[in-house]
């Protein structure tokens, strides 16, 4: 996987551990919902988050591979 950019970067450090909606995402980071279903289903296709249907709306939740990439971006943005 290459290095996330600035724009998926905001989008998975939104992602707390309560139920993450793409509204919810987008109203926290300012971008397109669009844009971030595009992130989402990028990071899912290599195993950072995962999503569930619950009703109309998808949950997303970020899986072990996540936490740890979570962390380290963290920790970079902090520098």
């Amino acid at each position: 996987m290459e290095i996330p950019t600035i724009t998926a970067t905001k989008v998975l450090l939104a992602i707390d551990n309560k139920a993450n909606y793409y509204s919810e995402i987008s109203r926290k980071t300012g971008i397109t919902i669009g844009a971030v279903m595009k992130i989402i289903y990028n990071f899912e296709k290599h195993k950072i988050l995962k999503q569930k249907k619950a009703g109309r709306k998808n949950i997303v939740h970020v899986i072990e591979n996540g936490e740890r990439l979570k962390y380290l971006l963290q920790g970079v943005i902090e520098l």
